[in-house]
């Protein structure tokens, strides 16, 4: 398992503190990533540590709970369900999975990247209620939660195969609430 955190400071060789990452984007940003293996028994755990560790690195340790029920949550529905492009399966390679957290100025960014591009049927509505006669479905709310506890949720395909999960996290709102 391999985590980065990559963060915007540079230091020129002079010295002179520069932070070229303000002079193409004006808002900063901090990100840390983690590649695991989707067949590792551990995955969703290393995901889980990587956003608890980061958030309480960023001072954003109030959203852990939420974050790391989600990161759970979109990276146990890769590892589950996730077959990857034949175009990025080659004989011996293991499936893998990235998390990457980014934060902005109001917002905080969970991606998990998977090796599938087929469509994420993501929640519309309500969270659906239990079957009349009392059996609870054991599986299948998952994307629901993460709707109900993030801000915005959405996936997008990626131009080389697979695809992204985002949750998006109003870190003001949050605070204050």
């Amino acid at each position: 398992m391999n985590g980065t955190d990559h963060r915007t400071d540079r230091r020129t060789d002079r010295g002179v503190d520069l932070d070229l990452d303000l002079v193409l984007d004006p808002l900063p940003t901090r990100w840390r990533s983690l590649a695991v293996l989707s067949d590792d028994p551990s995955c969703a755990r290393a995901a889980r540590e990587m956003v608890r560790r980061a958030l309480t690195d960023w001072g954003l340790g109030e959203l852990a709970d939420d974050v790391e029920l989600c990161v759970s949550e979109l990276v146990g529905n890769a590892a589950r369900h996730a077959a990857p492009d034949e175009r990025l399966v080659s004989s011996g390679v293991q499936r893998q999975v990235t998390v990457a957290l980014r934060t902005r100025p109001c917002w905080l960014f969970l991606d998990v990247t998977d090796q599938d591009s087929r469509a994420v049927p993501l929640p519309t509505g309500a969270a659906e209620s239990a079957p009349d006669d009392g059996r609870l479905a054991c599986g299948g709310r998952g994307l629901q939660i993460v709707r109900e506890l993030s801000d915005h949720l959405c996936w997008a395909p990626r131009v080389g195969g697979g695809k992204t999960v985002s949750a998006h996290f109003d870190t003001v709102a949050r605070t204050e609430r």
